[in-house]
């Protein structure tokens, strides 16, 4: 999902320019060249995931955004996988998953590390993340089950819940 970066709008990752299409799904396989050029890399960090990366994990798919939909890479202020994305629309927070990070975003977490790589990221071509300190893709990730935060008023009223929860 890509949220701009003046607000909270959806901001279009297709070529039409159409902003209802902000959604990126995972078998989406524009990137399959993107893909390769990453594998082509041997970076370490791909050993995290099995030696290669694939063209439905969100690296290949946001190297493409950039060499191709310019005016969507420049305006994109937050890119979520859906259970990210649901976190932040129900509290605001932008806090990552690491489920979610460790196994589609190339993020390294073992029993003695958890954090991005820049070198990786800048080898990709993906340096904007590391310069910008993984604002747009999360600075801060978490355990599965971790509490970020709660349920904001506006999201508790569409869902008909108790605000706090």
């Amino acid at each position: 999902v890509a949220l701009a970066r003046d607000g909270d709008r959806p901001i279009s990752v297709s070529e039409t320019g159409d902003d209802a299409r902000n959604v990126i799904l995972w078998m989406d396989h524009r990137g399959v060249r993107e893909a390769q050029d990453i594998n082509d890399t041997a970076h370490d960090v791909l050993k995290y995931v099995g030696g290669v990366v694939s063209p439905e994990m969100q690296a290949p798919k946001l190297l493409w955004l950039k060499r191709n939909l310019k005016r969507c890479w420049d305006g994109v202020g937050h890119f979520f996988d859906l259970p990210d994305f649901l976190t932040y629309k129900c509290t605001g927070s932008t806090v990552r998953s690491l489920c979610c990070l460790v196994c589609k975003w190339n993020y390294v977490c073992d029993q003695t590390q958890s954090r991005w790589d820049d070198s990786y990221w800048k080898q990709i071509g993906l340096e904007d993340f590391p310069e910008e300190e993984y604002e747009r893709i999360g600075s801060r990730a978490v355990e599965p089950g971790t509490l970020v935060g709660h349920i904001t008023k506006e999201a508790a009223s569409e869902m008909g819940l108790a605000p706090g929860t």
